[in-house]
């Protein structure tokens, strides 16, 4: 059960009286899923635990002695962790972010606190692999979206515009947000790519790639990318 209290003294008295039990602070920036980059993916991830920082060291009044958790993270922030293993990304005077970033995922605070502080991140679709992810060379290196990513989304074509009727042939789907998500691509101006099951030959060629171009809660528009 998830209780909402106005302030830290207030949880620390739930707590005390067995009512609740504070594990620590969470966060989940969905504004990193915006970002193309490894050190742009970083840099959300030191800001997130920057702000959580703040917030732990100006109620910690209230839990002293405690151990606590700091748990930040969305799938381009835990992604990009790997690249704090890599060599090229040793060098902190060039990868400034994956510097920051390893100390503070070691040892968030430099003074001694009363408290026992650890740093944990969390993640969701990274262990199914997504377009976004594949765009932003954010996880493994990947085939192909049609071979490597998990689920796909099964959906009825309600209507076809071939007939000159629009600029470039559309197709209406049974298929808004609700089934396909709410944040587009930032690789290119949609929100899925049509895979190309059942055809005898499939295309690797992006430039004839078939993409969810507008959308909404229910029902969506693809057209041909570009």
């Amino acid at each position: 059960m998830l209780t909402r209290v106005r302030h830290s003294r207030e949880t620390y008295d739930f707590e005390k009286q067995g009512h609740v039990r504070l594990l620590g602070v969470y966060s989940h920036s969905s504004l990193s899923y915006a970002g193309t980059t490894a050190q742009e993916a970083m840099m959300h991830l030191i800001n997130e635990i920057t702000c959580c920082k703040e917030a732990v060291q100006h109620h910690l009044q209230h839990f002293p002695g405690k151990r606590l958790v700091i748990s930040v993270g969305a799938t381009p922030q835990v992604l990009s962790s790997q690249h704090l293993l890599r060599k090229d990304h040793q060098d902190h005077r060039k990868n400034p972010e994956a510097g920051t970033l390893r100390l503070l995922l070691k040892a968030p605070f430099s003074s001694d606190l009363d408290a026992k502080i650890t740093v944990e991140l969390h993640a969701g679709a990274y262990l199914l692999l997504d377009m976004q992810q594949l765009s932003t060379d954010a996880g493994p290196h990947a085939r192909s979206p049609h071979e490597d990513i998990v689920i796909s989304v099964l959906a009825e074509v309600c209507s076809v515009y071939n007939d000159g009727e629009r600029s470039s042939p559309e197709a209406f789907l049974a298929a808004g947000t609700l089934a396909l998500g709410r944040e587009p691509c930032p690789s290119y101006p949609g929100w899925a790519v049509v895979s190309p099951w059942r055809r005898s030959s499939p295309t690797s060629d992006s430039s004839s790639r078939l993409i969810v171009e507008r959308i909404s809660q229910e029902h969506s528009i693809t057209s041909v990318l570009g």
